[in-house]
Parts: C-alpha cells; sequence; structure tokens
C-alpha cells in the first residue's frame, strides 16, 4: 500500500482472513504519528503484527521492487507535491514490475464534481 498514514485502508486490508501481510509505504512519519494520536481506531491497524510499515517514499519502493507483490493499493493524495510522481507513467511501468504475475493494481478515481 503506498499512502494510507491514517491507517484507515490498512485496518480494512487486515479485516480479511486470509491477508498474511501488508505492506505500508508512508512518506511522511508525522502522519502516522497524528493519526495514533487523533485517530486510534484507524491507528490501531499500525500495531497488527502482519502490518509491515515502512516510512520512505513509495515511487522510489515501487521502483525497487521487482515481482515482490500480489497487490498494490495506492491511497494518495491530491496529484500535487509529493504524491504527484505516483500519476505518471514511469511509476505505472514500475508497478506493474513490482506485481507478481497475476497482481492487482488498485488506485483512486477522482471524479470531478459537476
Amino acid at each position: 500500500m503506498i499512502g494510507g498514514g491514517d491507517g484507515g485502508t490498512l485496518r480494512e486490508c487486515l479485516r480479511h482472513p486470509g491477508t498474511e501481510k501488508v505492506v505500508l509505504v508512508e512518506i511522511d512519519r508525522m502522519v502516522i504519528e497524528v493519526s495514533r494520536r487523533f485517530l486510534p481506531g484507524l491507528a490501531a491497524a499500525f500495531d497488527d503484527p502482519r502490518a509491515d510499515v515502512r516510512i520512505t517514499d513509495g515511487i522510489v519502493h515501487i521502483a525497487q521492487s521487482e515481482s515482490e507483490y500480489d497487490v498494490i493499493l495506492i491511497d494518495s493524495s491530491d496529484p500535487v507535491g509529493p504524491s504527484e510522481g505516483l500519476f505518471t507513467v514511469d511509476f505505472y511501468r514500475n508497478a506493474r514490475r513490482a506485481l507478481r504475475p497475476g497482481g492487482w493494481l488498485s488506485l483512486p478515481v477522482r471524479i470531478p464534481l459537476l
């Protein structure tokens, strides 16, 4: 999972009985710390032994990964600042390479309000 430092998506992933491990890659440690303080119901997922939380740049992490993941979830903010690179062709090429054969990539679709 790229992003998701509030812990909510992590919590939902860990609810599935077949989930063995979730790697959450968050660029900003403070997002996790604030969630632990103000959103303890979401942040409790960080303490699950199946959660592998890594504080690093998700773009770099994916670029350095090859056939490691069954699923990659993108739980990012809008494509500005550090998240901008998550919306590039290069990132998606790297994500494809980081997936095992038959793997899935899931990302948010932003539909503008009319």
